[in-house]
Parts: structure tokens; C-alpha cells; sequence
């Protein structure tokens, strides 16, 4: 059976999108077709069940969980690890993704992480101050990223 072949404007863009090369037709998308970033959020437990929340220097509310863009070609579980360091001085160790949701600017994906190390806070242009805080206090955060905590909480403890 013969395949159809588009016909009009639309079917002339096809077919001059087809006859691309790879790295031509990559570059088109990238261009044409607005991207939708993606970013981790990441749910840190220390050894006494506690979660790591960060004072946002640029963020209203300004206590979130730290996270933040991942950057092109990057590891989900490398972009958090990089985040919790970059924002808490926190080494970690990535356990798994517990949960996803589309925000608006970005899509993120909520990751469970153990800490390894605690190193001397440093305050920086993204964040001014880290404390650590038990389940009681999760209604603290924005709506959706208590939901993430509770998803980290259920994976852990539960």
C-alpha cells in the first residue's frame, strides 16, 4: 500500500523537514518549537526524619526546598545533587524520583534524597539560610511542593 504524502504548505514543510539532516532538523526544533524547562525539587532527610528548606532570597514565599533548573543534556539525580549543593552546602545522596507536576514556568520533578554530609552554610545570591524541619511544619511550603515532601515521606517511612 502506498503511504500518503502530505499535500498543501504543510506537506511541502514536511518534506522539506525530512530532507534535513539530523543536526539541522534538532536545530529547527530548537528554534521553532518553544521548549518547557524542566526542573528538579529536591526533598533532603537528615538522620533524625527532619527536611532541609532553604529562605529564597528572590522567592515569595520565600522558604522553599532547593531545586532549580536542569541544565541541558544533565542527569535529573546529577542536577539535584548539584542544586542541594550549590544552594545548601549539603552533599546527598539521590534515592529516586517520587513525583512530577507541570507549574507553569517549568516542569518539575520532585526528587528523595538522603544527606551524606553537612558542610558550613554559606549565605549566597540564591539563598540566605537553611534549617532543617519536621513533617509538623510541611504545610510551611507552597501547596505543591508539601505534596512533594509528603510523596518523599511516604517513599522513606512509610
Amino acid at each position: 500500500m502506498a503511504r500518503a504524502r502530505p499535500s498543501g504548505s504543510h506537506g511541502m514543510l514536511v518534506r522539506v523537514y525530512g530532507g534535513m539532516p539530523a543536526w539541522l532538523r534538532s536545530l529547527a526544533i530548537r528554534l521553532l518549537k518553544p521548549t518547557y524547562p524542566i526542573a528538579v525539587v529536591v526533598v533532603v532527610f537528615n538522620a533524625r526524619q527532619e527536611f532541609l528548606r532553604l529562605r529564597h532570597t528572590y522567592r515569595d514565599p520565600a522558604w522553599r526546598l532547593p531545586g532549580g533548573l536542569v541544565e541541558r543534556g544533565e542527569d535529573v539525580a546529577v542536577a539535584a545533587a548539584r542544586e542541594v549543593y550549590e544552594e545548601a552546602s549539603c552533599v546527598v545522596r539521590v534515592l529516586r524520583i517520587v513525583d512530577a507536576v507541570a507549574t507553569g514556568p517549568s516542569f518539575d520533578v520532585a526528587i528523595v534524597a538522603e544527606l551524606m554530609e553537612e558542610r558550613p552554610f554559606v549565605p549566597n545570591a540564591e539563598t540566605d539560610a537553611r534549617e532543617w524541619i519536621g513533617m509538623a511544619r510541611a504545610g510551611e511550603l507552597p501547596d505543591v511542593q508539601e505534596r512533594f515532601v509528603r510523596a518523599a515521606w511516604a517513599v522513606l517511612y512509610a
